[in-house]
């Protein structure tokens, strides 16, 4: 999960706690230099776009805390994160349930000692319903076992179960639940009821809410609609869901934060031009321009990206993903400023100097294919004899709650990313990158290959992971990891590593080295297992 070119501490724990996950930020900082870029206890205000800055050319203002400074921008990185705003479930009676302090969402778990006991007893007493089969969800789960008396975790698969070393009688897999009832008079000492989707019912003293975050961004103008003219331009990002009727090019769709991401974006990652106010991008030759000049410029000039917000997708390694995407912005920005200043200066203009891979209609297609996938899956999903075909061309059969449920939908998966997508798409990126600079450098295939193979094993990782912790053995296994100082036995082999037999960088050997330990792990799973 390190940077590229920055790994974590030699010997540092596999599944690292979050103060050692800060403490490495905190040191990629002070590495290369960063603080004074950084404005500490400050908050972003207000965003917006102001056509009459930088010549009436434009930019973004951004207004802050404090002393309420103003700060202009021709390139806007958004990157307040999402794990800020629950996302709380419409079951039926959990309002109740959160209401009466018999249910939190995850974010306010911290540890077993998080959960609030209602009078003298133990978690030793208690039935605790976990709801959401993600990461969190799984972690807090496992995290419950050694302590409370019966652990419930709700998820809407049934194809995930506790690992194998803390399945007991007390952790029981449930489907999603349908209702909450509170117990008579709300007596604080007596259990709720829930009610699954298998019609099941079981009483539960409290309930942890995994089910995720809201995307947020306070700091735009939230106009429940995007205005089509306004003067002077303004920028707005209505939170809601984008209407259900979407031109198939994009090329007329505002943006919108769906709570779930931003749509649509160029590779869930830049602003298309149509989405952003007029003047917010250099989409029209300058008319001052001599003839001649004009004539060496690409008719449908592609507009400059001026707004990007990374670190969108979910259920992925944030930091090498969130690298690439920002090295993919600043290379495109930077290309775009040199073809400008060329043109300003009057030069001999190349047209092929344009930096043309990037192709806004051919983003604009992307964006829409994922959409229809989207749409696609859900339709497959539905019985045969409940619809014939909902699809954005022929709305056969559709009902408004159906077409309602399969925007939904799709909007919720939209930044959800299967296993393999995440490498895909940082592969995507990285060739991308390749075509803009030539001093760039793309993650070498065997080392790539290695990090899904690895991916495609994190269940039963983590399961070893637990198992090492629960035995005291930790530091054991990570000892002197990632220092560059340990010999490895023979080279490649199954676990994908390349050969030390060649120049590396050190960091690179450090790589290897938490690599070569990850399959080492996961053989000696396979060896406790089987014994």
């Amino acid at each position: 999960m390190a940077y590229s070119d920055f790994q974590f501490p030699p010997s540092t724990l596999l599944y690292p706690p979050a103060s050692t996950v800060q403490a490495y930020l905190e040191s990629f900082t002070d590495h290369f230099k960063l603080r004074p870029y950084i404005r500490f206890n400050t908050r972003v205000l207000t965003t917006g776009w102001d056509y009459q800055r930088n010549n009436k050319k434009g930019r973004w203002v951004v207004t802050t805390s404090g002393s309420s400074e103003t700060h202009e921008f021709d390139l806007l990185f958004v990157c307040n994160g999402h794990h800020n705003i629950p996302r709380y479930p419409s079951t039926p009676g959990i309002s109740s349930w959160i209401d009466s302090k018999r249910a939190f969402h995850s974010m306010f778990f911290r540890n077993p000692s998080s959960v609030p006991l209602p009078d003298s007893r133990t978690l030793k007493d208690l039935t605790i319903l976990v709801v959401g089969g993600g990461p969190s969800g799984q972690d807090i789960a496992n995290d419950l076992l050694p302590f409370a008396g019966r652990v419930l975790h709700s998820f809407a698969s049934l194809t995930y179960s506790f690992p194998p070393n803390l399945t007991t009688p007390s952790a029981i897999p449930k489907p999603r639940p349908t209702q909450f009832v509170l117990p008579p008079e709300y007596d604080a000492t007596l259990p709720g009821t829930v009610t699954f989707e298998d019609g099941s019912q079981d009483q539960v003293d409290f309930c942890i809410l995994a089910t995720g975050y809201q995307v947020d961004f306070p700091f735009f103008d939230q106009g429940i609609e995007p205005s089509a003219v306004s003067y002077p331009p303004k920028f707005y990002l209505p939170k809601c869901l984008p209407p259900q009727a979407l031109t198939t090019t994009l090329d007329t769709q505002k943006m919108y934060n769906t709570t779930y991401s931003v749509f649509p974006l160029a590779r869930q990652l830049l602003a298309f031009p149509s989405s952003l106010p007029p003047g917010s991008s250099n989409s029209i030759p300058d008319e001052s321009l001599e003839n001649s000049k004009l004539d060496a410029i690409p008719k449908k000039q592609p507009p400059a990206p001026t707004l990007a917000f990374l670190g969108l997708l979910v259920r992925v390694v944030p930091f090498p993903l969130v690298e690439v995407q920002a090295r993919l912005v600043v290379e495109l920005f930077a290309a775009y400023s040199e073809y400008e200043a060329s043109r300003s200066k009057l030069e001999d203009l190349d047209a092929d100097a344009h930096p043309s891979a990037w192709d806004w209609d051919a983003e604009a297609r992307l964006a829409w294919e994922r959409y229809d996938m989207l749409g696609a899956r859900f339709d497959a999903s539905i019985p045969s004899n409940d619809t014939a075909s909902v699809n954005m061309g022929s709305m056969i059969n559709s009902t408004p709650i159906l077409d309602a449920n399969r925007h939904t939908y799709i909007h919720k998966q939209y930044p959800r990313f299967e296993p393999m997508d995440q490498y895909d798409y940082r592969e995507a990126l990285e060739s991308i990158i390749g075509s803009i600079s030539p001093t760039f450098t793309p993650t070498r295939p065997k080392r790539l290959a290695s990090h899904r193979a690895l991916y495609a094993r994190k269940g039963p990782l983590r399961e070893a992971w637990r198992a090492i912790v629960a035995r005291g053995e930790a530091e054991a296994w990570v000892r002197g990891v990632g220092g560059g100082a340990i010999k490895r036995e023979g080279g490649g082999g199954t676990d994908g590593l390349e050969s030390r037999n060649h120049s590396i960088s050190p960091g690179d050997l450090a790589e290897e080295e938490w690599v070569s330990l990850m399959w080492r792990i996961l053989k000696w799973w396979e060896t406790e297992n089987a014994s």
